[in-house]
This record gives C-alpha cells, structure tokens and sequence, in this order.
C-alpha cells in the first residue's frame, strides 16, 4: 500500500474558520487513524465554524463515519457549526441517523378529580374480574365432567405431581404457622383467665379458636400464598415460553390440562391440611399450657 493510499488530512485556520481537507483512503482494514486526530479534541475556543473538504477521499468505509461523529459531537459542545464540502450521500445518511434526537418528556400532569368516572372504572374492572372468574369455574366443572365421563386432555401423572406440591410439600409451613398460632392463642388466654381462676376454659378456648376459625383461615393463606403463588408463577412461565400458545395450536384445551389438575389437587388436599393444622394448632396450645 503506498503512501498516498493512506488516511491524511490536513488543517488551515482562517479567522475563526478551521478547514480540514481529508483524503486517501478511509478503511477499517488499514487499522490507522491519523496521530493527529487529537487535535479536533483540543480545538480552539476561537474557532466558530468547521469547513471539511472529502472531495479527495478515495475509498472510505465506517471508520470515516467514526471520525465525522466524533468531530461533530466536540464540535457540538463548543457550539461550533460543521460544514461538509463533497461529502457523499451515504455518508450523509449515516451521520443523520447517528444523530441523537432531543428525548422530549411528556409533561405529567395530575388527573382531574372525576369519583363517578374512577367509580365506574373500579365498578368495570371488578365486574369483568368476576366474569372472568364465573367462565373459568364453567370450564373447570365442563373439564371435570370430560375428566370423569368422557375423554379428557388431563393427565394422571399431572393430577398426582399437583398434589404432592400442594400437600406434603406444605405440611412444614402449614406445621409452624398453625402451632405457633394455637401456642400464642393458649398464652394469652391463660395469662386473662388466670385473673379469674378460669383455667379449666383455656382448651375450650384455644380448640373452638383454632377448629372454628384460626386453622381454616391461615391454612388457606398459607396455601393460597404457597401454592397459588407457583401456580401463577407456572402458567405465566409457560405463557412466556409460547407453552400455551402451542398447546392452542395442537388443539390441546388448556383448563384441562393445566387448569383442573391444580384445582382438583386443592380440592383433595385442603381438607386434609385444614384437619392437620386444627391438630398443630391444638398441640401448640398444650405445650404453651403445659409450659406456662
């Protein structure tokens, strides 16, 4: 490669105009810039305006490109104005979509006060909750009554995996929350009955507690934590993944393969992890009494 093939340009201030004059060829495969390219990173403050001569470059590529935006970008921070002498169309075209664009931010503004309009909204959006919900409790006792009578896309294997995750895998939880529920139940009742030498009351209190209200309600936060929680998580993995866009595809309903396995689970598995829990919690209650 001879000398005059290579990337050169030269500089010349007149008043408070700089002419840069490029030429030779401008390719990446050189691997050369010009040692004096940290000249345009010094300009300077005199100069206002830029006059970049390309009529004699030869052959160019990206790496001009690189060297025109880093000139205009220093250029843009001293408001100095750039002007290009024979520059080719293309090469115009990749420095306008280099360029970066203002973002223009909406300007935020406080919604008006309109409580019929919000109320509507929040009427709307709870009606359509419940509509939704009313067609999935349909599809599930249609996919129960295929799963039982006819043929049905659900699979034992699924029915069974679900029910392992949903019961013996939250008999620990279900274990800690409910004793610790019937040992702070006993506690307290007997540090207020004790006043009035009312003891005997501290297991009616504690069984009725735990049977009638407490072992239900935190059984089912419990699991409605745990395990509806990785049910959602479950289905909106497959939703990502196009699972479920490809089960549409095959004709696969989906309530019936994924759907009425998880429900049919809970329904197994609550009772049972209710009457374990009503059992934790009492437990809990005697080893309060009995410490206290």
């Amino acid at each position: 490669m001879s000398f005059q093939e290579q990337p050169k340009w030269s500089f010349e201030q007149k008043n408070q105009t700089l002419y840069i004059l490029l030429s030779g060829n401008w390719l990446t495969e050189q691997k050369v810039l010009p040692k004096d390219i940290k000249l345009i990173w010094s300009l300077e403050q005199s100069v206002n305006s830029i006059e970049i001569d390309t009529s004699q470059i030869n052959r160019w590529d990206s790496i001009l490109i690189v060297v025109l935006e880093e000139l205009e970008q220093r250029a843009r921070q001293r408001n100095i104005t750039i002007r290009y002498h024979a520059l080719p169309d293309s090469a115009k075209k990749l420095l306008d979509l280099l360029k970066e664009t203002p973002r223009c931010e909406p300007k935020k503004s406080e919604p008006p006060f309109q409580p019929l309009y919000n109320l509507g909204g929040w009427f709307i959006i709870n009606l359509n909750n419940i509509g939704e919900t009313y067609f999935l409790f349909i599809s599930c006792i249609k996919s129960f009554y295929y799963a039982l009578f006819k043929r049905s896309f659900m699979r034992r294997v699924d029915l069974l995996r679900d029910i392992k995750s949903s019961g013996p895998s939250a008999l620990i939880i279900i274990s800690v929350v409910n004793f610790l529920i019937g040992s702070i139940l006993a506690f307290v009742g007997a540090v207020q009955l004790r006043r009035f030498s009312a003891d005997i009351y501290i297991a009616n209190l504690v069984g009725i507690a735990i049977i009638r209200e407490m072992a239900a309600v935190m059984t089912a936060i419990v699991i409605s934590g745990r395990t509806g929680g990785a049910y959602a998580a479950r289905i909106a993995t497959m939703k990502g993944n196009e699972e479920i866009d490809a089960l549409n595809v095959m004709g696969v309903s989906i309530t019936e393969y994924i759907i009425l396995p998880s429900v049919l689970a809970l329904v197994i598995t609550m009772p049972l992890l209710y009457l374990y829990g009503c059992l934790m919690g009492i437990l809990g209650g005697l080893v309060s009494q009995y410490l206290c």
